[in-house]
Order: C-alpha cells, then sequence, then structure tokens
C-alpha cells in the first residue's frame, strides 16, 4: 500500500491507488452505499498506519544559521539564536536580527536597556565603542542604576522612565577581567542580574579597607545569578584598622545576594581587625544570601580576624540559607580569632538555615579563638533576638591549632 510524503510542496514516492485491486463490496443489511462507504473508511485508515516514517532518504529540514530552529520556524533565519529571543513580541524578527528589541523609540545601536525591563545590558558591542569590560567598570559613575554613564554624562536612552531613569544592571556576556587592575565600586544600591554569566579573573591586590567586586551593598541592593570565577582578593594592609573583605563584596548592610558563586581565594593581611568571608565579608541589618556558594579557600590573618567560608561576620538579624561552603578555612598566629567553615562569627539574632560547609578549618597558633566547622563563634551581645542555626552541618575536619583558651568544635567553636 503506498504512501504520500510532502516535501516542500511536492510529493515523493507518490503512487495511484488501483481500485481494481481492492475488494470495495460486501453485503450488509442497509445496502451497498453503506458497504462502499465503510471499506472506504477502513482502507484510508489501513493506509496511514502503514505509512511509519518517512524514508530515510528524505532531505532534512532547512536551517540555514545552523541553530538547531528550522527556518520555517526560526524567527530570524540567518543569524543564530538559539533561544529565539524576541523581547517586543512583535513580527519583525528576533532580538538577533531586530535593531530595536523593545519597540520603542530607541535603537538597539543607542539604547541601553533593550528588552525594556529596567535593567542596562552590560556586554560586548552592546553600546558603541564600549566594550562588556568597559562597561562593567562604568557601573561605578552611577551605582543606583539609573543610567549609563561612561564618565561623559548619564544617558537613559531606552529606560522605562525618562525622568527615573532605569533600575540596574544585566549582564549579557561573561566579562573576562584577566590583566585588569580592578578597583572596587563602592555604595552599589541598585540590581545586578547576572542571568547566569561569569564575571572571570577577578583579581585585588588593596589596602583599601572594604575589599570585593563591590566594596559595599547598601539596603536597596540586589545581586542575582551571577558567577565569579577565577582569580584572588588578596589584602596587603600593614595598618590595624577594621577592614571587610569577600569575593563579591567586603561588606553589605540590608542587602540581597541571591544565587550568586565564588571560586575566588580571599586572603587576609597580618593587620588585625579583618572581617574575611569567601563571598562576603561582613553582612549587617538584616542582610539576605541566599542559595549562594563558595569553593574557594580562605585564609585570616592576625589578631582579632572573624573567619568564614562564605561570610566571616553574619550580624544583626542577618539570614543566611541554602547555602554552603567547600573550600578550606585557615588561620595564621593571632589572639581572639573566630574562624568557621561557612562562618566566622554568627551573632545578634542572625540565622543560618539548611546549609553547610565540607572544608577543613584550621584555627591557627592564636590564644582565647573560636574554631567550629561550621560556625567559629556565636554569640548575642544586644539580648532581643537568639541567634539560630537550623538544619545545617559540617563534615571538615577541625584543628583547633596551638594555643590556649580555645573553644572548638565539629559544628561550633
Amino acid at each position: 500500500m503506498p504512501c504520500f510524503w510532502h516535501d516542500g510542496g511536492k510529493m515523493k514516492n507518490a503512487k495511484i491507488l488501483r481500485w481494481d485491486e481492492l475488494v470495495l463490496f460486501y453485503k450488509i443489511p442497509n445496502g451497498i452505499f453503506k458497504g462502499l462507504l465503510a471499506t472506504l473508511a477502513m482502507v484510508i485508515l489501513l493506509a496511514f498506519s502503514a505509512c511509519g516514517e518517512p524514508p530515510a532518504d528524505s532531505p532534512p529540514t532547512p536551517d540555514k544559521d545552523k541553530d538547531g530552529t528550522a527556518d520555517n520556524i526560526d524567527n530570524c533565519p540567518d543569524v543564530p539564536n538559539p533561544d529565539q529571543k524576541n523581547s517586543d513580541g512583535a513580527e519583525d524578527g528576533g532580538d538577533a536580527c531586530d535593531d530595536n528589541d523593545d519597540n520603542d523609540s530607541e535603537p538597539d545601536i543607542t539604547d541601553v536597556d533593550d528588552d525594556g525591563d529596567g535593567l542596562i545590558e552590560i556586554g560586548d558591542n552592546r553600546i558603541e565603542n564600549a566594550s562588556g569590560v568597559d562597561m562593567l567598570d562604568n557601573i561605578r559613575n552611577d551605582p543606583a542604576g539609573n543610567s549609563y554613564n561612561d564618565g561623559t554624562g548619564e544617558n537613559m536612552a531606552g529606560c522605562p522612565s525618562d525622568s527615573e531613569g532605569c533600575i540596574g544592571y544585566e549582564l549579557e556576556d561573561d566579562i573576562n577581567l584577566k590583566d585588569i587592575d580592578w578597583v572596587p565600586i563602592p555604595s552599589f544600591s541598585a540590581t545586578l542580574e547576572g542571568n547566569g554569566y561569569e564575571i572571570q579573573n577577578l583579581t585585588i591586590e588593596s589596602n583599601a579597607n572594604d575589599l570585593g567586586f563591590f566594596a559595599t551593598l547598601s539596603s536597596t541592593a540586589t545581586v542575582r545569578d551571577l558567577h565569579l570565577v577565577g582569580g584572588s582578593i588578596t589584602n596587603i594592609s600593614t595598618t590595624n584598622s577594621v577592614k571587610s573583605i569577600g569575593s563579591l563584596a567586603g561588606q553589605i548592610t540590608s542587602a540581597r545576594i541571591e544565587g550568586v558563586s565564588s571560586s575566588l581565594g580571599v586572603t587576609g593581611a597580618n593587620d588585625g581587625n579583618e572581617y574575611i568571608g569567601g563571598l562576603v565579608g561582613a553582612a549587617y541589618s538584616t542582610s539576605t544570601i541566599i542559595n549562594s556558594y563558595t569553593t574557594g579557600e580562605v585564609n585570616g590573618g592576625d589578631d582579632d580576624d572573624l573567619v568564614g567560608g562564605l561570610v566571616g561576620r553574619n550580624t544583626n538579624a542577618g539570614i543566611i540559607e541554602n547555602s554552603y561552603a567547600v573550600g578550606n578555612v585557615d588561620s595564621e598566629a593571632g589572639d581572639f580569632e573566630y574562624v568557621g567553615g561557612l562562618v566566622g562569627l554568627n551573632e545578634d539574632g542572625s540565622t543560618i538555615r539548611n546549609s553547610y560547609a565540607t572544608g577543613n578549618v584550621n584555627g591557627g597558633t592564636g590564644n582565647n579563638d573560636g574554631v567550629g566547622g561550621l560556625v567559629g563563634y556565636t554569640t548575642n551581645s544586644n539580648g532581643i533576638e537568639p541567634n539560630e542555626i537550623v538544619n545545617s552541618y559540617a563534615t571538615g575536619n577541625v584543628d583547633g591549632g596551638s594555643g590556649n583558651n580555645k573553644e572548638i568544635g565539629g559544628l561550633l567553636g
């Protein structure tokens, strides 16, 4: 029995059915006519069921840009765009071949917010004469995220509000900072949406008080879905003053970090009074870190350091949830140091929930230290809310090191 395959408007392997090959008549009580109809229906059903898959020699569906989407349904058939993103939803093509993605009055080449979501896109070839590195560095010129400012003036072109501008930034590419002497961005108060992209080879050696990609995150700041890969953060200070050191931020205050990871090593100096964490040095005032993790090693310095695989100091009702650290945490010589696989000091109504640490923890050679597999020390100086550690654990080896009057534990120091 023949099959019919459609190929771009042509019929292939076609054959005419010979009706004299079929038995068309059989008797039923209601007459020959009904028999004809029933037999015809049966023939059609059998023909389709016998067809199966198209012949092996059928040509593949055309896909000129080889992005995995057939030309007949590809919204931009000449430019690879496997995600088929079409921000404005119009029928003038996907973003890859649309020169005005959000269908506003601003063409993409000058539009700082192509998709109209209020976030300024950061990436190569986004704005004329600006690389992804340049655009990332220019965040410091407007840490509130209202405009793209390259140092010559504000550009709000394409932002949802002409008067208030945008609300932050988003990555559209991995950004490689190799051979860049990065200076931490101060007082970031906007949103940075990583979209799963990486900031690569971030390296900082500085004696500044707050070290990290950001120096500080303020109460309105949110950083989400971002990955720091490769590089290191090192404090080279020789003065004894309070410093906060982390890969993402030195310190955060009432900020939110969600879905952020870091593989960077973080190292303090031998000047004391440092808050050192694999992700954040110090988290203050109801800051939230959720679904985040670190894999790099963290090394403390001298007296009075608070050292943790994720956060050095978590204080004032800070929340760490669904997060972990797997790198080793080490403290050098120094007294009154709190060293933990996840958090150095957890205090004043702060919470750690559904989190863990697997790295080894070494307390060094100081006196009066707290050394723990998960948390170095926990205390409540404000007398208002208790600290909580819920459904969390540590598996690394804990070595309290030498010295006197140490509090050492597999979970808490």
